[in-house]
């Protein structure tokens, strides 16, 4: 994670997302020494920052346990991504992360969960129905 961070600091400031309650907040991150271990120890931003609201202009790279080429993604089953994105407000790009053992036939999904427009793998880039 630190490398990719360094490498995106390089030429913009990483937002990470802080658990909130029952919701994601994405807060710009300027420094790794600025994060600190959240609710499921995991490194956060700390308290402080002001939250980021997100436009269509906007790339979110999200982790998952599994993906489907329709761009369905199964998280740990919290809904955190789902709700932090699954609003009628401006949708960034959803990009989901993972290694090509990590994609499946299929993946369970319900109405509320929102999918990724793209599923990223070391052997290439699934654009299931894309905006682009």
């Amino acid at each position: 994670m630190r490398p990719l961070f360094e490498a995106i600091r390089r030429v913009s400031i990483p937002l990470l997302p802080r658990v909130e309650g029952t919701r994601l907040e994405f807060l710009p991150v300027r420094s790794w020494s600025d994060l600190r271990k959240g609710t499921f120890g995991v490194l956060e931003p700390s308290a402080g920052a002001r939250v980021y609201r997100f436009s269509r202009d906007d790339a979110v790279v999200l982790p998952g346990v599994a993906f489907d080429r329709a761009g369905h993604r199964l998280g740990r089953g919290a809904g955190f991504y789902d709700r932090a994105f699954g609003g009628a407000q401006a949708q960034p790009l959803l990009i989901g992360a993972g290694y090509a053992f990590q994609l499946r036939a299929h993946v369970p999904h319900g109405p509320c969960d929102r999918r990724v427009d793209v599923v990223a793998t070391e052997h290439g880039m699934i654009w299931p129905g894309s905006r682009l």
